[in-house]
């Protein structure tokens, strides 16, 4: 079976080997792969943002992984961009403001840090499946064979 990976988002503890296992074992092991990607990387390291809500204290960008990356899931398209802070848009904002910000009831989760990086998020899911398409001539899929995953936790979607 034919199966595409597109992996988005930051590459938080994409060195982690439970992490490589655990794709290599479910996924990459087991059926015809080809991986797309998407990712938030600066050769500058620093610091990713991390969600309120998480169970992290630090998440530094790893220098090596784009090399990590292409040595363990060998994509077929692999982009990145510099990590971004996302803003809503005025009207946006005031309305997210008015019907959820700091009214959460386990605590300021919704709040403009965790808004961006929700933005975030989004915005590499999005060039995921780009960085799919643009590499799909090399093999024949659609949209419906895409499993969209972070590289540091278990699939969205799969359909395997």
């Amino acid at each position: 079976m034919k199966v595409a990976l597109a992996f988005f988002g930051q590459p938080r503890f994409v060195d982690t080997p439970k992490v490589i296992n655990t794709y290599k074992q479910t996924i990459l092991n087991r059926y015809d792969t080809d991986v797309f990607c998407h990712t938030w990387w600066t050769e500058d390291g620093g610091e990713y943002d991390y969600s309120s809500w998480s169970k992290i204290s630090r998440c530094p960008i790893p220098k090596d992984a784009l090399d990590v990356i292409d040595r363990n899931y060998k994509p077929v398209v692999l982009e990145y961009d510099a990590p971004e802070t996302f803003v809503l848009p005025p009207k946006a904002k005031s309305f997210i403001d008015a019907k959820f910000t700091g009214k959460h009831p386990q605590g300021n989760h919704w709040n403009e840090k965790n808004y961006s990086n929700v933005m975030s998020q989004l915005r590499s899911i999005q060039t995921s499946p780009e960085a799919f398409k643009m590499g799909s001539f090399l093999r024949r899929f659609n949209l419906s064979d895409l499993a969209p995953c972070t590289m540091d936790a278990a699939c969205v979607r799969q359909k395997l």
